[in-house]
Formats: C-alpha cells, structure tokens, sequence
C-alpha cells in the first residue's frame, strides 16, 4: 500500500509541474507577469463505473493527493460520472480542502455504461461558464480520472476536443488502463490507451508498474495532457 501511494503522489506531482510549466509558458507567451500566487482553477473528474472496483481505493486516493496538493486561493470542483444520465458536480467550486476530500470519500462505485466523453463535455462547459472564478484564464485545468472504459456518450469524442479548442482548457489524464480486461466487454487496454491519447493527445504517455508483494502483476498508471 505504502508503495502505490508513492507511485502516485509521484504522479499528482508530475501534474503538479505540468501545470505550473503550462501557466508559465502561457503567461510569458502572452507577455504578463508570473505569479505564483495566482489562484488555480480546475476540476477533477472521477468515473465511479464498476470497471474501476478493483482499483477504487487507488483512484480515491490519486484524486486526495491531488486536492492536498493545491495552494491557498484555489478553486476546485469534482465530478463523479458513470453514464450519461449519472453525470453530477459532488462540490462545487470552493478552496476548502476538508469538504473536497469529504466528497471524495463519499464515492461508491455503480453500475453503468461509462460516458467519459460526456462527463469531460459537463465539466468543461462547468469551468467555463462559472465566471466568479474565472478571473485568472491562464489557470483553468481538468484532471480526469478513469479507466478509459468509454461505452456510450452522447457527443462525440471529435465534438469534445472542439469544445477543448474552444475553451483553451488543458486537460490531464491519470488512466488506471489494468482495470480493464483484455477479453470481457467491448473495451480493450489497446483501445482504452487510444482513447485516452484522443483526449490528452499525448505522444509519450508515462506508465508505472507494481508489484503487489503476493503475485507478480502490473498495475498501470497513464499519465496524460491535451496540449
């Protein structure tokens, strides 16, 4: 246990990084000053499907790290999805940390047929049209979480990455991809991994391994950013 929660504090800090890089480059791209101060806005996304059971406690926990992670002054919200009717905001927009791991660990997985595309459209039309905490552009994120399980959304994946352009919102994925089996359902690891290069368009997605200390088996972490 020890060990997973290192593999993925590692990742929440990559992403860390990755957005602090991005709001640099995106500031001096646009000749304004750099404050590191400047409050973060973004939302996490978090697919509470049954393909994901096995691996529950770990995505509980990537998406903790992640809120223990954010600076006084941010402002976050977190999305639970299944499919494309169970597509909620648990907690709205707030910088306390207590209510957002409140409603982390209010999480229970459900039956259902993922709606990933769906859930990352809601939460980008969420972040965008919330204008009180939007007064810092250059810091809008979304961090999604999933097993790249997608079965049956109502847009499209290429209607998603318009809304994408459109918004100027990056995106980053942590896939939990060994969720998924290779021979049940109609989503395999290969397609999963497509998939979610689709929605981070990453050309080097990083991967971890584990060995949970009775068998030898690979549990797989992606770590992705629409770019």
């Amino acid at each position: 246990m020890k060990r997973s929660k290192c593999h993925l504090l590692y990742f929440a800090a990559v992403i860390l990084l990755s957005i602090n890089n991005h709001v640099q480059a995106q500031a001096q791209n646009q000749h304004q000053a750099i404050d590191s101060q400047n409050p973060l806005v973004y939302g996490l996304i978090v697919d509470n499907s049954g393909s994901l059971r096995s691996n529950w406690h770990e995505v509980i926990e990537a998406g903790k790290l992640i809120v223990n992670s954010h600076k006084m002054g941010d402002e976050v919200f977190i999305v639970s999805f299944v499919d494309s009717e169970n597509i909620k905001v648990v907690q709205d927009f707030t910088s306390n940390k207590a209510a957002l791991i409140d409603s982390l660990e209010r999480m229970y997985v459900k039956g259902g047929s993922s709606a990933i595309v769906d859930a990352v459209y809601f939460s980008l039309q969420h972040i965008s049209q919330e204008r009180s905490v939007n007064s810092s552009a250059i810091r809008r994120v979304l961090i999604l979480i999933t097993d790249g399980d997608e079965r049956q959304s109502f847009y499209k994946l290429e209607q998603l990455l318009k809304l994408v352009r459109e918004t100027s919102v990056r995106i980053y994925v942590i896939g939990f991809i060994t969720a998924l089996k290779q021979d049940i359902g109609i989503t395999t690891k290969k397609k999963a991994t497509n998939f979610l290069n689709r929605i981070a368009d990453v050309r080097r997605p990083r991967f971890l391994s584990r060995n949970d200390g009775r068998r030898q088996e690979h549990r797989q972490l992606y770590l992705g950013r629409y770019s």
